[in-house]
């Protein structure tokens, strides 16, 4: 960085903290590592500073140095961009996560046409929308929506991703088939544009624009402030049942169960009604006492899936199928979550002692929650040596034990996914080649990676439902899809101050190499890698939301027509490509 760029970048910090706001620099030490840092630890980028804006203005005034010095400015709403493409070296980041403001009027907002109306006296009153700005975490959006108003978004599964990122990828979560994806629930949006300008798009207002930022990934379009969201009443009723099918001994028998267990949710999953969303997981390591796990997540009552109602339902036989599935070692938990009839949620009823009593509705959308944690056991290697003495080309010395959490803080990890093909109808063998090339690759790799230092599992997530039926057009590409597989690596860094571990990766960044894969952590890269390359004769395309730098871009968008609409989308609206990263969409080219 040159001499010139550093007195301006001193002289900027100093502006923003006469306007309110923070710019963090590497000079700063503790704070700027605090600012710096990003969701997926295995990325240890220095950008030459980074900035917390707290609304549109401040925001501009940020826009306008980096146009000015020409320096690349990257996004960072909750960090969770899993290859690290919103941090990077020497760029200029911008942290949305200051933006967390639920207003339930039109408050602030920038150049609204004059006579304009989003929220009106009556959707106030009713609470039926609301402007959330991007930097708000999931879990403080649920439980503001839920405790003071009974309403809610249909979002992801981890409380610290922040709504930004999530909504403008698309936004998957156990409410899925209800309430549509996160980004089907947008009404407007506020946005700083490549010219300097920020405006509101919406259907009826750059309608093209509005569509990309709707599924079409963050960052690449503008700087989204703040989303204009329909909000939904919380059902009356709302249950959950959680089935387990226990790990055996003998691989092969396991592997049998999962491949039964898998094939009947493949065959039924997609026919239920909106009101049921459910995930299949299975977990490859053996910390995990269940091979395979299902949640499901019921807008009714539980007795619908348990007791036979008349007519029969296509949800109480699809649970019953997979109740028929268990030998007497596995497990099936049913809770009711709420309950109608006068009662209130659960999470706020002061006569209610039971375990669920003190419990937001939020715990049940979060897959921490939902599937049991894995119990961690203080794992040490090498504790007498000290950093000193350390060689660390033995790599066992970096190890530590695994994460108890993926939703709790950042974590060196890799992540993919591939979304079904397409079927014009109920497809039996393509359902049973699934299911029996699973099985086959749980016997093959089942422990393959050291199950004390890496997490590693796979997940089936529902579409269909509220996600196919909805006709308004948005950039996610794959409506027709029956389901998603997210294929997923996680484990852990040292402490740095943890003097009996040697941290290998402090030493990769002395040589600049931020991004390199260090030689220990290999195989827990490749084992995704693996996996996706064995479904992809069974996959198509890729979710946006888990991003992976080895899947080609348009392969995200679903069809060459829909990647091809969003180059001409950014071509519109950021010809100069201001808004970039390593895997943007590129302006298409005149």
């Amino acid at each position: 960085m040159d001499s010139s760029l550093k007195s301006d970048l001193l002289n900027f910090r100093q502006e923003a903290l006469e306007h309110n706001f923070h710019v963090r620099l590497d000079i700063e030490g503790y704070p700027y590592n605090q600012a710096r840092e990003i969701s997926n630890s295995r990325f240890d980028f220095k950008p030459c500073a980074v900035a917390f804006p707290r609304n549109a203005d401040q925001l501009k005034k940020c826009f306008d140095f980096c146009t000015n010095h020409k320096l690349n400015m990257r996004l960072r709403s909750g960090g969770h961009q899993h290859e690290g493409m919103s941090s990077g070296n020497g760029i200029f980041m911008v942290r949305l996560s200051e933006m967390n403001f639920i207003h339930y009027k039109d408050h602030n907002i920038a150049n609204i046409p004059e006579g304009k109306t989003y929220i009106t006296p009556l959707d106030e009153k009713e609470k039926s929308k609301a402007w959330i700005g991007v930097g708000c975490k999931l879990k403080n959006v649920y439980d503001e929506l839920e405790f003071l108003h009974q309403r809610m978004i249909p979002g992801g599964g981890c409380w610290n991703v922040n709504v930004g990122g999530l909504t403008q990828g698309g936004g998957w979560g156990m409410n899925a088939r209800k309430h549509g994806l996160t980004c089907d629930n947008i009404l407007a949006a506020e946005i700083l544009l490549a010219n300097g300008e920020v405006e509101v798009v919406s259907n009826s207002y750059k309608p093209d624009l509005f569509k990309a930022i709707r599924g079409g990934g963050g960052g690449n379009f503008g700087i989204v402030t703040r989303f204009l969201f329909r909000l939904h009443p919380i059902s009356e009723d709302l249950s959950s049942v959680n089935i387990q099918w226990k790990r055996d001994a003998d691989v092969h028998k396991t592997a049998e169960k999962i491949k039964t267990a898998l094939n009947v949710w493949l065959n039924n999953q997609y026919d239920t009604s909106n009101d049921l969303t459910s995930i299949f997981r299975l977990n490859f390591s053996n910390t995990v006492d269940y091979a395979a796990s299902i949640y499901m997540l019921y807008h009714g009552p539980v007795t619908d899936l348990k007791n036979p109602p008349k007519p029969l339902t296509k949800d109480y036989n699809f649970v019953q199928a997979l109740l028929a599935t268990l030998t007497q070692e596995d497990a099936v938990e049913w809770k009711t979550l709420r309950k109608s009839k006068g009662s209130t949620t659960r999470s706020v009823n002061a006569t209610d002692h039971s375990p669920l009593a003190n419990l937001s509705l939020a715990e049940f959308f979060n897959y921490d929650k939902i599937f049991n944690e894995i119990a961690t056991e203080e794992i040490v290697i090498n504790a007498t040596a000290s950093l000193e003495e350390a060689d660390c080309k033995d790599y066992s010395i970096c190890k530590v034990p695994i994460p108890s959490s993926t939703c709790d803080k950042p974590h060196p990890h890799k992540v993919s996914s591939g979304f079904s093909v397409a079927t014009q109808e109920t497809n039996e063998e393509y359902y049973k080649e699934v299911s029996n090339h699973i099985a086959d690759y749980y016997k093959k790799t089942t422990d393959s990676l050291d199950p004390k230092y890496v997490r590693y599992f796979m997940a089936f997530h529902s579409i269909g439902g509220a996600i196919k039926d909805l006709k308004e057009a948005t950039s996610f590409g794959f409506r027709d899809s029956e389901f998603l597989m997210q294929y997923q690596t996680w484990w852990n860094y040292p402490d740095k101050n943890d003097k009996t571990k040697c941290c290998f990766k402090d030493q990769v960044d002395k040589h600049h190499q931020s991004t390199h894969i260090k030689p220990w952590e290999q195989p827990y890269v490749d084992w995704v890698n693996n996996l996706r390359e064995y479904m992809e004769k069974f996959s198509s395309g890729a979710f946006i939301n888990f991003i992976d730098k080895n899947i080609p871009l348009k392969d995200y968008y679903g069809s060459e027509e829909n990647f091809e609409q969003l180059k001409a989308t950014k071509a519109a609206h950021d010809p100069g490509n201001i808004f970039s990263f390593p895997m943007s969409i590129p302006p298409a080219k005149k």
